[in-house]
């Protein structure tokens, strides 16, 4: 079968990527800066818990062939020990560097008095329940697209660390789908691929093949240049693409068929590979672009919405 998904590069840590992209773009600094301290602890949390062990059942071939996402047929229970021991560490974080934290402060003791149950919230990310998650936020008095957010900071350094565990798994699956196979979520930006040598020696392949990155697990797969991720439309004439100002190799890709877009970047331009937590965040430029011409974006962040 043909291999879809990608083994992980080693990317430039969240630091390095963050100086860079602040020694590019400085008025983009202080953003950065803020998300800074939250993504290099996820970094760092997910590479603790990749070296831990971790007990999986055998992956169910069929039901991967016919597009559901591996993490749908995993016990949570299984990472439920790294989703506490990520809630106990994200959310000081997350109360330390957001200014107006009641929200999250409503959400953290809402948590520990049992009026929210982080198991059930986590359930209903992963099934892609958002309205579940809603009722849930609203049943305990919490603000939903707060508690969205924190949960998918919650969940990303044990869902990222379960990815790089199983990633291998997927080596021989087709996959052709616009979420990931792993979690099933949308990608929150793509890249085009650096030249590759050939099995001969003396050819080396062109580059410029799409792959997606994952907005919750950071996995990568391959899909087609040409199809919306959100909707599979391919129609010509419904797909444009925006550039950025002085910066081709960094761009959003429109539908215009479901109205989503979502950036991409030409990784051929690039001496190494971005750290993948920074990348979204780094590209908020493309997102003005994009709410100028009122799009949506694929996956809704608190850097590319605005009122």
């Amino acid at each position: 079968m043909q291999q879809n998904t990608t083994r992980r590069l080693l990317p430039e840590s969240v630091r390095v990527t963050i100086d860079r992209y602040c020694a590019q773009r400085p008025a983009q600094k202080d953003i950065l800066e803020a998300f800074a301290p939250l993504l290099e602890t996820r970094s760092q949390l997910e590479a603790i818990f990749v070296e831990e062990p971790l007990e999986l059942d055998i992956v169910d071939q069929a039901r991967h062939g016919q597009g559901v996402p591996l993490l749908s047929d995993i016990n949570i229970d299984v990472l439920m020990p790294w989703i506490s021991r990520s809630a106990d560490t994200i959310l000081p974080v997350l109360l330390e560097m957001i200014p107006d934290n009641r929200a999250i402060t409503a959400i953290a003791d809402a948590l520990k008095a049992g009026r929210l149950d982080l198991k059930t919230c986590c359930l209903s990310r992963i099934s892609n329940d958002g309205t579940s998650l809603q009722k849930r936020a609203e049943a305990a008095g919490l603000d939903a697209g707060t508690l969205a957010f924190v949960i998918d900071q919650v969940l990303g350094a044990p869902v990222g660390a379960l990815a790089q565990k199983i990633n291998a798994m997927l080596a021989d699956f087709n996959w052709n789908e616009g979420y990931c196979p792993i979690c099933g979520t949308l990608p929150s930006y793509g890249t085009l691929s650096r030249p590759e040598p050939t099995e001969l020696d003396a050819l080396v392949g062109g580059g410029g093949q799409k792959h997606l990155h994952c907005a919750l697990c950071g996995n990568t797969w391959r899909y087609r240049r040409d199809a919306c991720p959100a909707c599979g439309n391919s129609h010509p004439g419904t797909r444009e693409i925006y550039h950025a100002e002085k910066a081709t190799q960094e761009r959003i890709e429109v539908c215009s068929k479901c109205n989503s877009y979502f950036p991409c970047i030409d990784l051929r331009e690039y001496e190494t590979d971005p750290h993948g937590l920074v990348v979204p965040l780094a590209l908020m430029h493309l997102d003005l672009i994009a709410a100028q011409n009122q799009l949506r974006p694929l996956v809704p962040a608190p850097w590319n919405t605005f009122s």
